[in-house]
Order: structure tokens, then C-alpha cells, then sequence
């Protein structure tokens, strides 16, 4: 059995199911673990209706920070901009 020294170590953005408190640090909009929904836009994209959740903040990628969000509709994730979404 490995040692506890010698297993990785995960931080709260890496786990799905740990809800971040302030995000001011970061700059992000959307902690971890909170519901938002996809913006309306046209073309309309193909996406599950509902909620998603915040899975993981990620960087800034041409000036917008990125989110990783799922659907429980869904088997997969997506990347998606902060403008993409909005508050639940």
C-alpha cells in the first residue's frame, strides 16, 4: 500500500464536488461548484437545457477567463468563456 506521502495531492479547483467561497483573488466571476446557465446566442448552440455546474476555473484565453461546466444531462464537459454564461 502506498504512503500518504506518496500519493498526489488534488486542490479544491481540481475536485468537482468542492464549492470555492471568494473568488476575488482569481478574478473569476463563477466560483466552483455553483450553478450558471448558457447565455442565448444565435446561431443557438446544441446544448442541454438547464443548469450547469462550475467543475473548474481555468485561465484567461484571448482576454476572457474560461470555466470548465457539466451538465447532468450530458456525459461530457465543456470550456466554455465567461461571457458564455451567466448566473443560474
Amino acid at each position: 500500500m502506498p504512503s500518504p506521502k506518496s500519493l498526489p495531492r488534488l486542490s479544491a479547483a481540481m475536485t468537482e464536488d468542492a464549492p470555492s467561497g471568494d473568488d476575488s483573488a482569481t478574478g473569476h466571476s463563477f466560483p466552483t461548484g455553483h450553478e450558471v446557465m448558457l447565455t442565448q446566442r444565435y446561431p443557438p448552440r446544441k446544448a442541454a437545457p438547464g443548469p450547469y455546474k462550475v467543475v473548474a476555473q481555468l485561465p484567461a484565453r484571448d482576454g476572457q477567463y474560461q470555466y470548465r461546466i457539466k451538465s447532468g444531462c450530458e456525459p461530457f464537459f465543456r470550456t466554455i468563456a465567461e461571457s458564455e454564461i451567466e448566473r443560474s
